[in-house]
């Protein structure tokens, strides 16, 4: 199975994402293939594992249990940004405000504990935000101007209260994400 470590977004916060998006698939600097994901799949990866054998999941889910005894935080999203740099988007995310650093603990005990319990180290540093689109093409030269206007963009506030870990199955349709256990934050 193709699993990763996530948490979801609150219904209000994914809403205002939600229209977010809609107003730029409307936005004729916006490539037309440009790959949104949908309201209903919005969440943080805290890491991704990749295909994880049967024998493996019930470790998997244990270390995630032990993970899983941070205290609940708050987070804001606010911001829009894009990979590898505003100038040449290929991902397009919201950024998180998270002045506990909560974020930062979540996934720092995810991959102590993952990586303890056999699981491969992260080949990258953890950066919270969260992907809103791909763009499997070249932007048009006014993108990078529509998204820096909209940098600033406020889609509020949530309270990062469990972790789960997700199946991921690929389709034609996109990817369709099922939660396999959630542990409430302690």
């Amino acid at each position: 199975m193709r699993l990763f470590a996530a948490v979801k977004v609150s219904s209000q916060v994914s809403q205002n994402l939600g229209h977010f998006v809609e107003r730029m698939r409307g936005n004729p600097e916006v490539p037309p293939k440009t790959v949104w994901v949908d309201e209903k799949n919005f969440h943080f990866t805290l890491k991704f594992f990749g295909e994880v054998s049967d024998p493996m999941i019930q470790n998997l889910e244990n270390a995630l249990a032990g993970a899983a005894s941070i205290p609940p935080f708050e987070v804001t999203l606010r911001s829009i940004g894009a990979f590898p740099a505003l100038s040449h988007p290929r991902v397009i995310w919201a950024g998180v405000e998270d002045p506990s650093g909560g974020f930062a603990r979540l996934a720092d005990a995810i991959e102590k504990a993952t990586v303890d319990a056999g699981f491969a180290a992260a080949d990258k540093p953890f950066s919270p935000h969260l992907t809103l689109a791909r763009l499997n093409h070249t932007a048009r030269p006014g993108l990078p101007k529509v998204l820096e206007r909209s940098g600033d963009t406020f889609f509020g506030a949530m309270a990062v209260d469990h972790l789960a870990l997700v199946k991921s199955t690929l389709t034609a349709k996109g990817p369709v994400y099922e939660d396999l256990r959630r542990w409430s934050l302690k």
